[in-house]
Formats: structure tokens, sequence, C-alpha cells
């Protein structure tokens, strides 16, 4: 983190903080980078991974619901 924050490049090479803003913003961008580092890391990849799927799809998974393949979807062709 440290070294990150000393290129101010995270791990996927994006910027932390733009440079460009005035410093209360910057402030703030430094602020969610270093509340994001305490943020499992599995839940940023669901997060993603889930990110165009509807709320359905997204939460009957957590109860261990999940769809039937396509092979046996009535409406699949």
């Amino acid at each position: 983190m440290l070294a990150e924050l000393a290129e101010n490049r995270d791990y996927r090479d994006k910027p932390i903080v733009n440079t460009h803003h005035h410093w209360p913003k910057e402030l703030k961008e430094l602020g969610a980078y270093i509340a994001q580092q305490f943020e499992p890391l599995w839940l940023e990849q669901m997060t993603q991974k889930h990110q165009h799927r509807s709320v359905e799809d997204k939460l009957l998974p957590e109860f261990g619901i999940t769809r039937a393949p396509k092979a046996l979807d009535k409406h699949h062709h």
C-alpha cells in the first residue's frame, strides 16, 4: 500500500488521487483508497462479477438457489 501511495498508482495501475483536483477532493480520493484497502478482495470481485446481473441472479445463489442449465430451459432453442 505504501509503495502504491508513493507512486500514486493502485494495483490496477490507476491513479489513486487525481493531482489536478483541489486538495479537499484529493483528500476524499485518498480516504476512499485507504478504506478500499480494508475491503476483502473477494467482496470486490463479487461486486464486479455481479454488476450486470439482476437482483434475483445476485441474491438467490446466496441462499443456494441457482438457475438451471440452459439445456434444461424450456425457452432455450
